[in-house]
């Protein structure tokens, strides 16, 4: 199993959270063979991401990443 953990910090909590909403749901149905979670710890957003093979690992981090940057600017 490989495992990516990174994390996202945000202009506050209030922040965390509505972009962890607007991402959690969509990030949770990443690849197959991958397990995405998303936890809000005060103004950020912890990620962690599981996957049994390197380029799952690569797909579901990059679509992670893509949701958050999309829901970023949106709340922009």
């Amino acid at each position: 199993m490989h495992r990516a953990d990174f994390t996202v910090p945000c202009v506050d909590e209030r922040d965390a959270r509505v972009l962890h909403d607007a991402v959690g749901v969509e990030a949770d149905e990443g690849p197959d063979g991958t397990m995405t979670v998303l936890t809000v710890v005060g103004p950020v957003i912890q990620v962690a991401v599981e996957a049994q093979d390197l380029s799952g690992l690569r797909a579901a981090v990059h679509s992670v990443l893509r949701l958050l940057d999309a829901a970023r600017r949106i709340a922009e």
